[in-house]
Parts: structure tokens; sequence; C-alpha cells
């Protein structure tokens, strides 16, 4: 189904009383009065939304969209500018959050279609995303920590060249920056989810989080129907 209305909802729950949701693709379209802008906050989204208990996958873009995980992964977010709201035809930043299989939906509090009615989605934006930022200061005592124990550790080593807090250093900011996909002296700028898939030492300590739904308008939102 598609953008369904309630009555449909409530006859297809009717009509079928055995079925089970398997998929369910959720869009919130953050709405602004020009393209420009729609641009500008998806260039924000895309460095500061963090989807949470992500695993392993690794974000990608194809042309302007960017998804936080691969096709039919069971949990995805999708993000995107090209689109006008089908809701209000204006311009807006557009993120989806697909969920695949009944064990997933389940977790997210759907089984049947009439659950989707009854959905808090504010609930649902809290349990899988955040507006997350870098703490510079706790990333730069980290770095110092993996230097430190680096350096310790090589020159205990026998018949090893010993090495400086400065060489290693600037080794381990150039890794960083390859992983991250920026240069040595923008590693700070580098997405939020790039931090949080790549460095897991970093994680805790260095991130401080919002929840998505400070960008919403509750009076002005339209949540499903």
């Amino acid at each position: 189904m598609h953008q369904p209305s309630r009555g449909s909802v409530n006859y297809l729950a009717q009509a079928a009383p055995g079925h089970m949701i398997t998929r369910v693709d959720f869009a919130l379209d953050l709405v602004v009065d020009h393209a420009y802008g729609a641009r500008r906050l998806c260039v924000f989204l895309m460095k500061h939304l963090r989807q949470l208990w992500h695993g392993k996958r690794r974000a990608n873009s194809v042309f302007e969209t960017v998804y936080y995980g691969r096709a039919w992964h069971r949990r995805n977010i999708a993000l995107y500018p090209t689109r006008v709201s089908k809701v209000t035809g204006t311009d807006c930043a557009h993120v989806e959050f697909r969920f695949y299989s009944a064990a997933v939906c389940k977790r997210m509090g759907l089984v049947r279609l009439t659950d989707i009615t009854s959905l808090d989605v504010i609930d649902l934006l809290q349990r899988n995303c955040r507006l997350s930022a870098i703490v510079p200061k706790s990333i730069e005592a980290r770095l110092q920590e993996v230097v430190g124990c680096t350096v310790l550790a090589w020159n205990r080593r026998k018949h090893s060249k010993p090495v400086t807090r400065p060489d290693v250093r600037l080794k381990v900011r150039q890794l960083l920056a390859r992983t991250l996909n920026v240069r040595p002296a923008r590693i700070m700028s580098a997405a939020v989810q790039c931090w949080y898939e790549t460095w897991h030492p970093f994680r805790e300590d260095t991130l401080v989080d919002a929840p998505l739904y400070v960008l919403i308008n509750k009076h002005q939102c339209p949540f499903l129907f």
C-alpha cells in the first residue's frame, strides 16, 4: 500500500484478519521555503543524523541520496532533497525510515495494519536515530590515549626502532582521515555516522546527542493521517 487512508487500513485489516506486517516505510518531510534550503538542511542531516544500533554497515551515497545501509537491510534510512513534499507540495528535506521483516516491524510495535494508526511516531524516531555532534576535546583526548599506548607498546619491542609521539600521532591522523574519507586537517568535519561506523574507541564520550524531533513543529506536522 502507498499512503493508505485510515479507512483503507481498517477495511484491509477486517478483510484479512490473519495478516502480518513485513515491511513499512515511514517518510518524514522537513518542509522549507525553497530548494536551496532543502539542500542545506540535507547537508546538515547528512553530517549530524546518526542511526542507532547500526552494526557493521556502512552508509553510502547514490547521486544525491544517502542510504545508511545497503538495499534490503532490515533497518535503513534514506535521505534526499530532490523531491517536493507529497503532503504540502513544497520543497523539503525527505527522510525515510525503512523496516524490513516481520521481526523488525514487530519490534517497532507494528504487527497488524491497525497498529499503524496508533503508532507513536515520536517514540519511533527516538528509538532509531539521533542528531549528534562531535566533541573535539574528547576526540583529541582519545587520540592522545591511542598515541600513548601505541608508542609504549612499540618501544617495548626488541630490535625495533624507537618511535616518538609526534610521528605516531601523524600516522594515526592519516589513517583516520583515509578511513573517514576526508583530509587529515578536516577529520573533525567528517559525518558523525562515519565516526560511529568506523572508530569504535571514539563512540563513548565523543558525541553529544539530541532527538530528531527537535526539528519538528508538533502542532503543524500531520503525522500519517
